[in-house]
């Protein structure tokens, strides 16, 4: 790793693509008119941003988790007294996971909602 000379200080890194990545990338950037290095720093603190909120997700579904017990299903535990905490809960993760996901992953994730024989939520404007 190189020595930096202070937080401001930048670093220059080089990197291989495949051609057909390379072309995906740089149509990206030039839709957007950006120079590709600057479509490419952008991509990734987003990818950052967006894995720190994953992490959160995470830790949020592992707490409402824990706070369940084994043999009490989640429905039981909404319909008890701290429904509005976790119905809020849910609805947040849901939100936030939809606000990230690519549209494919939301019918895989509703499929398998489905699948399970659980309602799939589409949405306010869904019917």
């Amino acid at each position: 790793m190189p020595r930096r000379a202070d937080d401001d200080a930048s670093v220059a890194i080089h990197l291989r693509l495949s051609y057909l990545v390379w072309e995906r990338y740089a149509n990206s950037a030039a839709e957007l008119r950006k120079p590709l290095s600057t479509f490419l720093r952008e991509r990734l603190e987003r990818e950052d941003g967006q894995l720190e909120e994953l992490v959160a997700i995470r830790r949020a579904l592992e707490s409402l988790s824990s706070s369940l017990s084994p043999d009490q299903p989640l429905q039981a535990s909404v319909t008890s007294g701290n429904a509005a905490s976790h119905q809020a809960i849910m609805l947040e993760i849901l939100l936030i996971c939809r606000s990230i996901a690519q549209p494919q992953r939301t019918e895989v994730a509703q499929g398998e909602v489905a699948r399970l024989g659980l309602p799939v939520w589409r949405g306010l404007t869904a019917r």
